[in-house]
C-alpha cells in the first residue's frame, strides 16, 4: 500500500504503525539469527530499516521503468539478489 502525498494523518499514522511492526520483526529475526551478528538491538533494527527501504526501493525502480525497459527492470531485481 503506498500512500499519495495528501493521505489524511489518519491514513498516515496507520502506514508507519505498520511500518514499525514489519521492522520490529525484521529486527528480532535478525537479532536471533545464529549466522547474524547483530544480535544488539539497535544494530539489528538499522539493518531491519535498510533491508525494508532496500526492498521495496527495489520494487519501486524495477516496476517504475519495467513497461518501457523490461532488461532494466530485471537487472534491478537481479542486482539485489532478489
Amino acid at each position: 500500500m503506498l500512500l499519495h502525498a495528501n493521505a489524511g494523518t489518519a491514513s498516515s499514522g496507520a502506514y508507519a504503525s505498520e511500518i514499525e511492526q514489519l521492522i520490529a520483526a525484521l529486527a528480532s529475526q535478525i537479532a536471533t539469527d545464529a549466522a547474524s551478528e547483530a544480535s544488539d538491538p539497535a544494530v539489528a533494527r538499522i539493518r531491519a530499516v535498510r533491508l525494508l527501504s532496500e526492498s521495496v526501493g527495489m520494487m519501486v525502480l524495477s516496476e517504475a521503468v519495467a513497461e518501457v525497459n523490461p532488461s532494466l527492470a530485471d537487472e534491478i531485481l537481479a542486482a539485489t539478489g532478489r
